[in-house]
């Protein structure tokens, strides 16, 4: 049976270096650009408007002749000539937020065997990272517009996750994006072991099909905060600084108390009492406007 690699998580949250390292195996195609087909199959785009993105010439693949092909069909067909192109013989691809439309990847991919790895961040991280990524079409606004919303999507990923890894555990994997960089040796292997594949340590490792691309990160990077061997690895380096008070605060209102569950460790994240149904709308208002500003 043909395997299937998807690849999901919030955006930046390290989905793409883990695309570069797991797109290094010998065995495994991901391509160099996003498909994004999903996000936009939801939207009601047709074949012919997604596979009209720009960024798939990135591929090197001819795909026009898809654009009468069913979504499904053409999802698959599209992957399947990519690892062909590359002569490999797993297809796959990252696009962040795929985990939103698990229900549909399995769906579609009923026939072959999937593998779908989460990769989660520390939210004070990804929320910095995203407010200074180029792909933030509102910066010029000045502050974070839709912050809560981000966050709130952090949550409902994250949930996703930790929930599909316990029912469909065999399919589904979470990979902190934390520890991949603070041990990318074992956590590789323990990726590979999730994948089926075998570990390939100086080609994943090192970005051997992916070499030349540069990295995907927010921020300028100083060249001490590289791995010592692995040089497109980084140390692990807060980004809180890059966020408001006010910004800090309300992330760790909304991602705080998941947050810390998941062994993230910060001040700000902590966990608060049930609310009860007699409490009333505005005894939660007020509570909820207080975990937003209360001092430090």
């Amino acid at each position: 049976m043909t395997k299937f690699i998807l690849i999901g998580g919030m955006p930046r949250s390290g989905t793409n270096l883990t695309r570069r390292i797991i797109g290094s195996h010998s065995r495994i195609a991901i391509p160099p650009a996003e498909f994004r087909f999903f996000n936009q199959y939801a939207k009601g785009k047709g074949v012919a408007e997604i596979l009209a993105n720009e960024r798939l010439e990135r591929w090197g693949v001819e795909l026009s002749d898809l654009c009468s092909r069913g979504h499904r069909e053409a999802f698959i067909e599209a992957l399947l000539r990519y690892a062909e192109h590359v002569g490999k013989e797993i297809a796959g691809e990252k696009t962040p937020r795929n985990e939103f439309y698990y229900d549909t990847i399995k769906e579609w991919l009923r026939d072959f065997e999937l593998r779908f790895v989460h990769v989660v961040r520390n939210p004070i991280d990804t929320m910095a990272s995203f407010k200074h990524s180029t792909i933030r079409h509102n910066k010029g606004r000045g502050g974070f517009p839709g912050l809560s919303a981000h966050s709130r999507n952090w949550v409902r990923s994250v949930s996703m996750a930790l929930a599909r890894a316990y029912h469909d555990a065999e399919r589904y994997h979470v990979l902190k994006f934390e520890d991949l960089l603070a041990d990318p040796i074992s956590t590789t292997r323990e990726l590979c072991a999730f994948l089926g594949v075998d570990f390939e340590q100086e080609q994943m490792l090192h970005l051997s099909d992916f070499e030349g691309r540069r990295d995907n990160t927010s921020f300028p990077q100083e060249r001490r905060a590289r791995h010592e061997e692995y040089g497109a690895i980084r140390q692990l380096e807060s980004r809180k600084q890059y966020l408001t008070d006010v910004e800090i605060r309300t992330v760790s209102a909304i991602c705080g108390e998941l947050a810390h569950a998941l062994g993230y460790e910060d001040d700000s994240f902590s966990s608060s009492p049930p609310e009860y149904p007699d409490s009333g709308i505005i005894g939660k208002l007020n509570r909820a406007v207080e975990r937003v500003f209360r001092p430090g």
